[in-house]
């Protein structure tokens, strides 16, 4: 936990960064980021690898005209969306406080 926070702290200073981070299922990879990452106001874009693609997938998405993609190129392009475009707001801004009637005299 102190390793990820030290590089949060590193990346947010440096402008941002991609962390790669593994082990087995349940060790707290994500908990740990998502909780870090909160307390310090940074957003994670986190890759889920797709379902792998069967042969019969393949047929009826290529009949489609949805052109294949393989895991390594669809991770590439993860990469680099999360680091060349920045994140969008998921709630809108707030819009400015209206501004108070001026009290006219009689």
């Amino acid at each position: 936990v102190a390793a990820v926070a030290d590089w949060l702290r590193i990346a947010s200073a440096a402008g941002g960064g991609v962390l790669l981070l593994t082990g087995p299922p349940g060790a707290g990879k994500s908990t740990t980021v998502r909780i870090l990452a909160a307390e310090r106001g940074h957003a994670v874009s986190e890759w889920v690898a797709p379902a792998p693609t069967t042969w019969s997938d393949h047929l009826y998405l290529a009949a489609t005209g949805v052109p294949y993609e393989s895991k390594m190129d669809a991770f590439e392009n993860f990469l680099k969306r999360a680091t060349h475009l920045p994140a969008l707001p998921l709630v809108p801004a707030a819009p400015p406080p209206a501004a108070a009637p001026s009290p006219s005299s009689p």
